[in-house]
């Protein structure tokens, strides 16, 4: 009876997702002899290259955040310090949880042109990435319209995906058929929907999530 429930939920899960119409992206590792790939996270820590690509999608909020001695804060996604993370607030996974960044920007100028770059898990140590649980997949909203779900890949390495396809520019004339133009007040929203579990830790971090500086 477990199974057949399970197996429902899911028919009725993927028929959702298509009768959205769901786009599915897959992240990409930063390829080997590029000035932002390193060999070890310490190297990753001082790679000024890295900040000067990097910048806040917006402020960030969460759902939920670990309580602790140590501050885990969602603030912690746009700090350019790998040796701090968000990391959610629920004993399951975070199945569900989600975090957001809302715009905050002048109504003629685009700052954000869907290029994005993260850390997924807690990249302090190997040892702590190893025992925390990371995101393996993420549904992504704008202004609670589900639009995409991003497959993020199980590694310490810089990695990057793009959604500029669903957004308009104008002022720049990039993507001008996306749905979505952006203002000041909208939100960008991510919802956790499946993880790769840590070896010692249900808690699911991410050390960094920013927006590509479209400057470089």
């Amino acid at each position: 009876m477990k199974k057949a429930s399970v197996l429902i939920l899911f028919i009725i899960t993927v028929y959702q997702v298509f009768a959205q119409n769901i786009t599915f992206i897959k992240a990409k590792q930063i390829e080997k002899g590029s000035d932002l790939y390193e060999d070890n996270l310490a190297k990753y820590k001082t790679n000024e290259s890295l900040h000067n690509w990097t910048m806040p999608i917006g402020d960030p909020h969460a759902s939920s955040e670990l309580a602790g001695q140590n501050s885990y804060s969602v603030k912690n996604l746009i700090d350019n310090d790998l040796n701090t993370a968000w990391i959610v607030g629920s004993s399951d996974y975070g199945i569900g949880e989600k975090f957001w960044f809302t715009f905050n920007l002048p109504e003629d100028e685009y700052v954000f042109f869907g290029g994005i770059n993260l850390f997924n898990g807690y990249c302090k140590s190997l040892a702590l990435w190893e025992g925390h649980s990371r995101v393996k997949k993420l549904k992504v909203y704008y202004n609670d319209h589900p639009f995409c779900i991003v497959e993020l890949i199980d590694t310490w390495h810089f990695q990057v995906f793009d959604i500029g396809r669903f957004f308009q520019y104008k002022k720049a004339g990039k993507a001008m058929n996306g749905p979505y133009e952006i203002k000041t007040g909208d939100k960008l929203t991510f919802e956790i929907m499946e993880v790769y579990p840590g070896k010692k830790f249900k808690d699911t971090a991410i050390s960094e999530f920013m927006a590509e500086n479209d400057e470089h």
